[in-house]
C-alpha cells in the first residue's frame, strides 16, 4: 500500500485482529514502520474491511507527529485511536469521529481541541495534566486521566472542563496521594471513578455524585458515609483499604441499599502489606531465582509485622536473608534498602529509621 509513498508498505493482516499499530523504527510490535515526521496517507487503508463487512482497522495505535489521522477520522469513523505524540503538537479533533480517543503526551506539550460528545463520547489523556492545553465546544465527553507518578498530585485549574459530568482519575496505589479537593472545580460531576492512592476524600461529598467507584486504594481514611451522597445510586469499591471497606459493607446492608438501584458492592478488602507486595517490591530486575527468594523473605517479614511482631527484628531478618543470596551487588543492595523502607512503612517507621536498621545489619 502507498502509505508514505508509492507502494511504500506491505501490510500482513492476521485473522481475528481488528487493530493496526503504526510507529517509528525500533518500536515494539508495530505492524507498519513509519518515521515520526513522515506524512501518512491514511486513506490508503480505505476499502479494507472486516470479514463481517465493517471498516478495518477498527482500532489504530499511532506514535508520531502526523495529524492527518484526525482529518481522516472526519471522513470515516474510527472505533478507537491511541495517539502518542513524538513532539509538541496542536491537534484539532473537533470534527473527528472516534468511539474513543486516547492521547498520550509522551512528555510533550499537547494542545487539543476536543470533539463534542456526540462525535467522540470518550477521551483519555495519559501524561501530566500540565502537558495538556484543552479547548472544547459542545457537550463534553467522558474523560479519563491517567497520572504518572512524577506528575502533580492535584489537577490544575481546567475551566474549559467546568461542565464535566463523567470523570476517571487513576494513579498508582503507592504514589503520592491524589488530592480529591482538586475535583471541586467540576461542580456538575455525576459519575466519578478513582483508582490509586487518594487524599482528602471528604471533599467528595460536595459533588452531586450518582455513581462512585474506588479501586486499588490502600487508605480510604476520610471517606464520608455513603448517606452523605444524597443522589448516589451506585457505589463500587474493589481492592481497597480493609478497615474502611468493612464499614462500607455494613453501610450497604443498611437503609441506603433501598436507593442504590445501580450495581453496588465492596469486594477484595486489602491490608496495606498487600499493596506493597503487589505494587512496590523492587526486585523485578533481579535474577529470577534470587528475586523470588527476596520476595519470599519480604513477605515473611511483612506477615510478622502484620501479626504485631517487632518491626526492627522483622527488618533485620529480611536483611540477613538477602545477605545470604548469591549475586547481591550494588544495584541489588540499593533495592534491598528500599524494600527495608517499605517494611518500615508497614510498621509505621520512618525512612531514616528503617535505613539505619538496614545499615546496622547488612554485611553485603
Amino acid at each position: 500500500m502507498s502509505l508514505t509513498g508509492p507502494n511504500s508498505h506491505v501490510l500482513v493482516r492476521r485473522p481475528g485482529v481488528g487493530s493496526l499499530s503504526v510507529g517509528p523504527p525500533g518500536s515494539d510490535r508495530v505492524d507498519l514502520v513509519v518515521g515520526p515526521d513522515d506524512r501518512v496517507d491514511w486513506t490508503a487503508l480505505d476499502g479494507l474491511e472486516t470479514p463481517a463487512g465493517g471498516l478495518w482497522p477498527r482500532w489504530v495505535d499511532y506514535r508520531g507527529n502526523d495529524l492527518s489521522v484526525f482529518e481522516w477520522a472526519r471522513a470515516r469513523r474510527v472505533e478507537g485511536l491511541h495517539f502518542e505524540a513524538a513532539s509538541d503538537v496542536v491537534i484539532d479533533a473537533s470534527g473527528s469521529r472516534f468511539g474513543s480517543l486516547t492521547v498520550n503526551s509522551g512528555g510533550h506539550c499537547v494542545r487539543l481541541r476536543l470533539a463534542p460528545a456526540e462525535l467522540c463520547p470518550r477521551v483519555a489523556l495519559q501524561g501530566a495534566p500540565a502537558d495538556f492545553v484543552l479547548a472544547a465546544g459542545g457537550a463534553l465527553p467522558e474523560l479519563a486521566l491517567a497520572l504518572p507518578a512524577t506528575s502533580a498530585r492535584a489537577l490544575p485549574r481546567l475551566p474549559v472542563l467546568a461542565d464535566l459530568t463523567h470523570l476517571m482519575v487513576s494513579t498508582g496505589p503507592l504514589d503520592e496521594p491524589f488530592d480529591c479537593r482538586s475535583l471541586l472545580q467540576f461542580p456538575r460531576l455525576r459519575s466519578l471513578a478513582l483508582s490509586g492512592s487518594l487524599a482528602n476524600l471528604g471533599a467528595l461529598e460536595v459533588l452531586p455524585l450518582r455513581q462512585l467507584q474506588i479501586r486499588f486504594c490502600p487508605d480510604l481514611a476520610g471517606l464520608p458515609p455513603l448517606r452523605s451522597f444524597p443522589e448516589l445510586t451506585s457505589f463500587l469499591a474493589w481492592n481497597v483499604d480493609a478497615a474502611v471497606g468493612r464499614r462500607l459493607r455494613t453501610e450497604l446492608r443498611g437503609p441506603i441499599a433501598q436507593r442504590l438501584t445501580g450495581h453496588s458492592g465492596v469486594s477484595q478488602l486489602r491490608e496495606r502489606p498487600w499493596f506493597v507486595e503487589e505494587y512496590g517490591l523492587p526486585f523485578a530486575g533481579w535474577a529470577p531465582r534470587t528475586g523470588a527468594a527476596a520476595t519470599k523473605a519480604f513477605k515473611v517479614a511483612s506477615k510478622a509485622i502484620g501479626r504485631g511482631g517487632d518491626v526492627r527484628e522483622a527488618v533485620a531478618g529480611f536483611v540477613r536473608r538477602v545477605g545470604e543470596l548469591p549475586g547481591v551487588e550494588t544495584g541489588e543492595r540499593e533495592d534491598a534498602a528500599e524494600a527495608a523502607v517499605l517494611l518500615g512503612k508497614i510498621g509505621g517507621v520512618d525512612r531514616d529509621t528503617a535505613l539505619g536498621w538496614f545499615e546496622a545489619v547488612r554485611d553485603f
